[in-house]
């Protein structure tokens, strides 16, 4: 319609053949989408390792704090519940803020892609957005399997940690014994 040719009429396209104007357009759409593929992972990238440092220092600071307790208030939680607080929670609040920064940093992106195309050409819009839905779908099914993968590696890791948290507070509570009975 009227939009697709002043469209064509300001990037100066509409002197060139409906092959050539074709092949630009969609090379330019490519590029856009590449563009906003690089930003967004970029973004995640920095979203993500922004998260986990927090959530390591928050997990260091649980772990200092848990020390700092005296060994009655320490004893009120079994180790257990003391590490899955220290560790379990740092690692799932972090979790959580940082999937929906990305979701909200991707659906923004898409957004503003869309509408770009909604100004343009309706029907084209209304097909990016179908794709774009797919696209979704696909990253969401990838992605899924991944995180179960995922999953197990950090369950074994947990574990790992939650025996190396439990063998320290064993030793902490036979050294601190060991030094009440040196002094009786």
């Amino acid at each position: 319609g009227n939009r697709i040719t002043s469209v064509l009429e300001y990037l100066h396209l509409n002197t060139l053949q409906f092959k050539t104007q074709i092949f630009i357009l969609g090379f330019s759409t490519i590029s856009l989408f590449f563009v906003k593929t690089i930003i967004s992972i970029f973004l995640n990238i920095r979203i993500y390792s922004f998260f986990a440092n927090k959530a390591s220092e928050l997990a260091s600071n649980m772990v200092n704090t848990m020390f700092q307790l005296t060994l009655s208030d320490r004893d009120k939680n079994s180790i257990q519940k003391n590490s899955n607080i220290v560790f379990n929670g740092a690692t799932s609040i972090s979790g959580l803020l940082g999937n929906a920064s990305v979701f909200i940093t991707d659906l923004f992106l898409c957004l503003i892609l869309v509408s770009g195309l909604v100004f343009i050409d309706g029907l084209t819009s209304i097909f990016v957005l179908i794709l774009i839905i797919c696209l979704f779908l696909f990253m969401y099914l990838y992605f899924r399997s991944r995180a179960e993968n995922l999953g197990e590696i950090r369950t074994k890791t947990s574990v790992k940690s939650n025996e190396l948290l439990y063998l320290s507070l064993i030793n902490y509570r036979s050294i601190f014994a060991q030094l009440i009975f040196s002094f009786l």
